[in-house]
């Protein structure tokens, strides 16, 4: 059911619509009484209705004994009839109106071009082309064709694809540049499809691992912290780093020892050398010690350069010689643990060294 012009249709229930079907689709029985001009004198059509179904004669014909005027197809079976062509070729030229005169429909004109005229009447109730199975004056398609019909097709504004009206919502579900708020509350907008990039890689609330936790360190941070959890955690990044190198070293002589004792076969052997050789690579790749001893040197003086940075102030403004004393003090406490931390650092690098070269030494030669 759809409401136009202030009235409801139905393609069923609607006597106006069935009168219509009548005037443009059937063969059967004369035109309507209601469709001629109200203007028009009714002796001018008596002689021409059809005493069948008491419409104007369609195809008018002289029947029987008594010549009653009637249709071609309202003429009973075995009935004896003679075409009238003088009354057939008046019909067409009588005045008519339009059969939706009562909807607005100001037409007027021939019998005869009304049929023509109901193909393009704006009064005439059809049915939406998109299959929305709205029913609606031939006058407000064109309207609701535009902004009302849920089956017509809309423009999505996010990624300029197509879609019916109605699946619209459905849509936005999984359109790809449809705009998300990030749901770490990070305050940013994104795309869906670079959403899970922004979590994984740039959002400074989602919650990651310690730089170092391949060495021991388990502390879970937002990403935005880890900055400052790794400047305030030097030292105890530094033995971490240590004890996993320890804990290694130890873990690749038991295992040569238990080889050594099982007197393992060749094959066995150079599978054993080839796991050794890639804990090796772990703990003595030169770019992954070097990469950790520049981020604890960096670290170091960036701590360094603060001291001297508060000093350089405390100094311009004569502050109190106890203040100065003291932060000299924590400078060169500083620049000492930072010196302790290379030596360290250089220790390690030479027991790394010292452990390679044991290693190799206790493999032995493969059978010939």
């Amino acid at each position: 059911m759809a409401e136009a012009g202030g009235k409801s249709f139905n393609t069923v229930d609607s006597k106006d619509q069935l009168m219509l079907v009548e005037l443009k689709d059937s063969i059967y029985g004369g035109y309507k009484q209601e469709l001629l001009n109200d203007n028009l004198d009714p002796l001018a059509t008596k002689f021409i209705l059809c005493t069948g179904c008491n419409g104007l004669s369609r195809e008018a014909c002289s029947v029987g004994e008594d010549q009653n005027i009637m249709c071609l197809t309202c003429i009973p079976k075995d009935a004896t009839h003679i075409p009238m062509k003088q009354a057939r070729e008046s019909v067409p030229n009588i005045p008519a109106k339009c059969a939706l005169c009562t909807r607005g429909c100001i037409w007027k004109g021939d019998m005869g071009n009304l049929t023509s005229h109901l193909d393009e009447c704006e009064f005439f109730v059809v049915n939406c082309p998109n299959s929305c199975q709205m029913i609606l004056q031939r006058l407000e398609l064109e309207e609701h064709l535009k902004s009302d019909c849920t089956h017509r097709d809309v423009t999505c504004e996010h990624c300029n694809g197509t879609v019916q009206f109605k699946d619209l919502t459905k849509h936005y579900k999984e359109c790809q540049e449809f705009p998300l708020v990030c749901q770490n509350v990070c305050g940013g907008t994104f795309k869906r499809k670079e959403l899970q990039n922004h979590i994984n890689t740039d959002c400074p609330n989602t919650v990651i691992s310690c730089s170092y936790k391949l060495f021991g360190c388990n502390v879970e941070m937002k990403r935005c912290e880890l900055a400052d959890h790794n400047s305030n955690n030097i030292l105890v990044h530094l033995d971490c780093t240590k004890s996993y190198v320890t804990d290694n070293h130890t873990r690749v002589e038991g295992s040569l020892k238990q080889l050594q004792e099982e007197k393992v076969g060749s094959n066995q052997m150079t599978e054993v050398q080839q796991k050794i050789k890639d804990i090796e690579g772990k703990i003595t790749d030169p770019v992954t010690i070097k990469t950790l001893t520049d981020k604890l040197n960096n670290l170091q003086t960036v701590n360094i350069v603060k001291l001297e940075k508060q000093l350089a102030e405390l100094t311009s403004k004569k502050c109190d010689l106890s203040q100065v004393t003291s932060l000299e003090t924590r400078l060169a406490a500083a620049e000492a643990k930072n010196k302790t931390i290379v030596t360290e650092n250089t220790t390690l690098k030479t027991e790394l060294a010292a452990f390679k070269k044991g290693i190799l030494a206790k493999i032995p030669a493969p059978a010939t």
